[in-house]
């Protein structure tokens, strides 16, 4: 072999070197490509993702949370009327006269402790099935429908005298009424009365409160029951006592959705 193709032969040598460095040079530049693409990929999808939960959270931040109302504190009227067959637990203070179980032992505290304190306190009413107080309203209606009203105008008159079946509280076992003993004085303003005055001043300490006030018939939309009271728990019915609030102001105050 002479010099020239020697040449030759060494220039082809080094042209496929070059070569396969540059094949391998473009095959790492390939496989950077395809793995940093891969990266970019993922770590779009990883922003994407942490895009939608953080409107998840600013969505859940906008969602009102509306706090749990506890049984003794329930709102029972028209609007918001006992469940179908709903039936408490009772405990008989009197014949003829029982609450919720779980009013009772506050109930017979604050009857002996006017007792002691010289108030009487002659109960009228307390719990009430919803077949009495379907009969008491029907009775009612009916008397209205005789007057000249239309059982649609008797039924609502009926209404602005009688708890409508289902929204009384009375029928939660929750509340009592009290009256003028039988042997009170002609003439007598029970309003004005001892043992009205005692309530008024007391009866938050055993957990009950005044539940219709003729003046605030306005916000709890009864005024035919002045002498009803409800148990809410001692804490609650000092708080509705001392800011000299109703049910559903302490309501609005304390559980309106944040």
């Amino acid at each position: 072999m002479n010099k020239r193709k020697k040449v030759q032969l060494m220039i082809q040598r080094q042209r496929l070197i070059i070569l396969i460095l540059v094949a391998f040079i473009v095959l790492l530049i390939i496989i950077f490509s395809v793995v940093n693409s891969n990266a970019n990929s993922r770590r779009e999808a990883a922003e994407e993702e942490i895009e939608r939960l953080e409107a998840v959270i600013e969505e859940l931040e906008r969602v009102e949370v509306v706090p749990e109302i506890p049984w003794n504190l329930q709102l029972i009227d028209a609007s918001h009327p006992l469940p179908e067959g709903f039936e408490p637990s009772l405990t008989e203070i009197t014949p003829y006269f029982s609450v919720d179980s779980r009013v009772a032992s506050h109930l017979v505290d604050m009857l002996n402790a006017a007792t002691e304190d010289g108030a009487f306190l002659h109960m009228t009413s307390a719990y009430i099935s919803f077949e009495q107080q379907a009969l008491i309203f029907s009775s009612s209606m009916w008397e209205m429908n005789n007057a000249g009203f239309n059982l649609f105008d008797a039924y609502h008159e009926a209404a602005n005298l009688i708890f409508i079946p289902g929204a009384s509280e009375h029928q939660a076992g929750l509340a009592v009424a009290f009256g003028p003993g039988f042997d009170v004085p002609y003439g007598h303003v029970f309003n004005e009365s001892t043992e009205v005055q005692w309530l008024e001043a007391n009866a938050h300490n055993f957990g009950f409160i005044r539940r219709f006030p003729v003046e605030r018939a306005d916000i709890t939309g009864v005024g035919f029951a002045p002498y009803q009271w409800r148990f809410v728990g001692v804490p609650e019915a000092t708080a509705i006592h001392s800011q000299g609030i109703v049910l559903e102001e302490y309501l609005q105050r304390e559980f309106a959705p944040r």
